[in-house]
Parts: C-alpha cells; structure tokens; sequence
C-alpha cells in the first residue's frame, strides 16, 4: 500500500476506471485491415508514372486506364516510329541523316583514333592505285539500301521511266514527290496515289526477282551471270536485314545463259508496275475523290464513266 499512496489519486481513478472498462463487456476491438486494404487506400494513391518529356504531369495507379497504359508501353515505339519517319522524309528530299556525328564533336580520344582509322583507310586505297578524286568519291557515304533498291537501282529506274513516259510536266518526277507521294504537275493526287503504291511494290517486287536469280546463279556456279550483273551484286550485298518476301531456295530460278539478268528484272517489275494499274482500273471509278479526273488525265483516265489505264512503253535499258 506504500507504493499505492505514492500514486497521484488522479491517476489511481484513471487506472481504476480503464481496469473496470477492460473487465466488463464491451464492443470489440477493431481488427487490422486486410492486405487488400493497404494496398488501395495506402498504396495505390502513392503510385504511378511520370510522362515522358514531362516533371510534373503524373499517372496515378488507382486512375490508369487501358488507353493510358496502352500509351505509355508504346512511346518508346511511338517515338522511334516517329524518327524513322523523319529520316525517311530527309532521304526523299535528298537532306542529309538527322544527326551526324562530326570528328569534332567526339572526344579527344575517339577523334585520334576514328583519325588514325581513316588515314590507314586512305594508304591503303592509294596503295591500290587510287587517289584525288577516286579517293574522295571512296570515303563518301554510301548510298543506303532503301535509297539504292528504290531510286538508284535499274530496277527502280525503269519503273520510273514508265511514269515519266506519261508525265505532262515539264520535268521528270522527283524523288520526293515518289517517295512522299506528293503529286506532280498535271496528276491528280488521287491518281498519284494509286501510281506510288503500284511503282513501289513493282520495284520491290524486281529486287526480289533480281536477287533470287543471282543466288540461283551463285548456287549453281554461273559465274559469268552474277558478273554480268552489277546492279544485282548491289541489290545482293547491300542487304541490311533479312527479306520478309524472299523467295525460297526451292523456288530460285537462274537466269537463262545469254539473259541479262538485271534487264530480266527491270522487265518484270515494268510489267507488275501496269498489272497492278490495269487491275486498279478494272475495279471502277471510285465513288469519292475522283470528280477531276478527266479522260485527259495521264496514266489513269476516266471516260464515259469508266476507268482506263494508259499502255506501257517501250523500256529504254541502260547498256
């Protein structure tokens, strides 16, 4: 009872009290909340993702939606898709690449030794007996494959003459005005839409063609026909990925002898180029778009209510 006396008497009631309070029955303690519980009411408002490009704009988990999400797992692709289509866009108007690292802009090192890997590039070319302009025109970028299949190649070549045979301008078409399908003077874009699909699946339809031959070639030891093929060692060697469209090995079929095979090529591609166009026109006058076209329109024509396609012409090969 000592210890008792030492005790405030405020404090012994309050102690009093809570003992009764504990001994008698009374409502029950309120239970711990379940996992799920934290989970939405602690968690989940503390979480979420920040928009790229963006310190501030946030996306909070408990208000994510499929399209949030949706867009969020796609814009690194969305971003990426958007680059190609610049570099894409640059190319067709003959610019040059989007981001060129210059010898100036590396570090001390990586210039001394990109430096030091050119110079023994330019003796062993001069070594070889080439120099001044040769040289030059070897340390030049080299073409790409797109650029090379699609506008340089004979292949692509002669399915541009084709249009250009057709052409009212005063100029052959451009290479931005094919690869952006912008329409040139005296073509209705509608038309030039549907020449642009055609030309391009025609041209990579004969790369294909041309390139499964002189692998057939090349299998079967015909030397003489993958050299006289130049383009086609191009269209072989610059391959930076492989083709979706690639002809099966079973399939091959090498040219027959005396038979260029890069002409073989450009004929084929000429011939989807009109194929696909004829089969255009065979379906009608489409009920949109096509009040302009007139029966004096060049490739496609529209007359008396009925679509016409123009006749190919003769294909000019290069020696």
């Amino acid at each position: 009872m000592g210890l008792v006396g030492d005790i405030p008497p405020s404090w012994w009631s309050a102690a009093q009290a809570h003992a009764a309070q504990l001994a008698s029955p009374g409502p029950a303690p309120v239970p711990a909340p379940s996992t799920s519980e934290v989970v939405r009411t602690t968690i989940m408002p503390r979480m979420g993702w920040k928009l790229s490009g963006s310190e501030i704009l946030k996306v909070p988990l408990a208000k994510l939606s499929v399209r949030m999400a949706t867009s969020i797992q796609l814009d690194d692709v969305a971003t990426r898709r958007a680059d190609l289509h610049e570099d894409y866009e640059r190319a067709a108007q003959g610019l040059p690449p989007r981001a060129v690292v210059r010898r100036e802009d590396l570090p001390a090192a990586a210039a001394a030794t990109l430096g030091a890997i050119r110079d023994t590039l330019a003796r062993l070319w001069q070594k070889h007996g080439h120099g001044g302009a040769a040289a030059e025109a070897h340390a030049a970028a080299a073409p790409s494959p797109r650029q090379h299949h699609f506008w340089d190649c004979a292949v692509a070549k002669a399915v541009v003459a084709q249009i250009n045979a057709h052409n009212p301008g005063p100029s052959p078409i451009s290479q931005a005005q094919l690869w952006l399908v912008q329409a040139p003077p005296g073509f209705q874009q509608c038309v030039w839409d549907v020449v642009v699909m055609a030309a391009l699946a025609a041209t990579e339809h004969g790369r294909v063609r041309l390139r499964g031959m002189t692998r057939a070639a090349a299998a079967l030891g015909i030397q003489t026909a993958a050299a006289a093929a130049p383009e086609a060692a191009v269209a072989g060697a610059a391959e930076a990925e492989p083709d979706l469209d690639e002809i099966p090995p079973t399939q091959l079929t090498p040219p027959q002898p005396g038979v260029n095979p890069v002409e073989l090529a450009c004929a084929r591609a000429v011939a989807d180029f009109w194929s696909r166009l004829m089969q255009f026109a065979q379906l009608g006058v489409p009920h949109k778009g096509w009040d302009g076209v007139d029966a004096t329109h060049p490739i496609l024509a529209v007359v008396n209510g009925e679509m016409l396609c123009a006749m190919p012409q003769a294909m000019e090969l290069e020696a």
